[in-house]
């Protein structure tokens, strides 16, 4: 199995052929991200989180000045609920809110991967090919849930996620922002390389430094296209073709 569960510390470590992805329930029921690279045998926390007394920094407990959401990696980042980055999903309620609150409920680890239906996606033709961890989320007060899908295939460096809504409660729900995934890194120190071009002269490299702010890559034609591939690339400043 290439999915393990440190149940003491709460700790999900996924491997797969030569990465390790690592993540933490922390706090109240909170997802963190903590470590995604090189494969390593065991998670020891040499670059821990940070907990300390931040001001005007929003506290889902009042009584811990320590606990930020604005600062802690956030697996899936909700909108509204005391993260400033750009949010992983926003859904409307009934009575105008878009605020929820995601808290850890259960997980489940298991051989193999699930379909996506009506989804394009990738896939296995055995479980032995890949293991799978759907990490269940849920806001108390809509009774709305969301599913984290990961998917690791063990005999190579590829690790999937999806992730699905499902609405237990009793009012209506609109999705008004979903994304598959997101990641919070620890430091910026990356340059970003994109794709640009025009018909018969496609896929230019561009590779410029991260700097703060929304920087984005995009195709709005419903599909690729040769002028901008929606697709990008983090390098260490180092990074080259070898």
């Amino acid at each position: 199995m290439t999915i393990h569960y440190d149940q003491e510390r709460r700790v999900f470590h996924l491997q797969s052929a030569n990465s390790s992805y690592v993540m933490q329930i922390v706090g109240d029921g909170y997802l963190a991200h903590l470590y995604w690279g090189r494969k390593i045998k065991t998670y020891r926390e040499s670059n821990p989180l940070s907990f300390i007394d931040r001001a005007f920094a929003p506290n889902p407990d009042p009584a811990d000045r320590t606990f930020s959401l604005d600062t802690i990696p956030q697996e899936y980042p909700a909108y509204g609920n005391g993260d400033f980055g750009t949010p992983a999903y926003q859904v409307g309620q009934e009575n105008g809110s878009n605020i929820t609150d995601f808290r850890y409920r259960s997980h489940t680890i298991y051989a193999g991967k699930p379909k996506l239906e009506g989804l394009p996606a990738t896939y296995t033709e055995d479980d032995a090919e890949a293991d799978t961890l759907e990490l269940v989320l849920e806001d108390n007060m809509t009774g709305l849930t969301a599913t984290l899908i990961y998917t690791v295939f063990n005999n190579i460096c590829a690790l999937t996620r999806s992730v699905r809504f499902d609405n237990t409660g009793s009012q209506s729900l609109k999705l008004l922002r979903t994304l598959s995934a997101s990641v919070d890194f620890r430091d910026d120190e990356y340059d970003m390389l994109t794709f640009y071009g025009s018909h018969t002269n496609e896929r230019n490299i561009a590779r410029r430094p991260l700097v703060p702010g929304i920087q984005a890559a995009e195709s709005r034609r419903g599909a690729s296209s040769p002028q901008q591939n929606p697709f990008l690339a983090l390098l260490r400043k180092d990074t080259n073709e070898d």
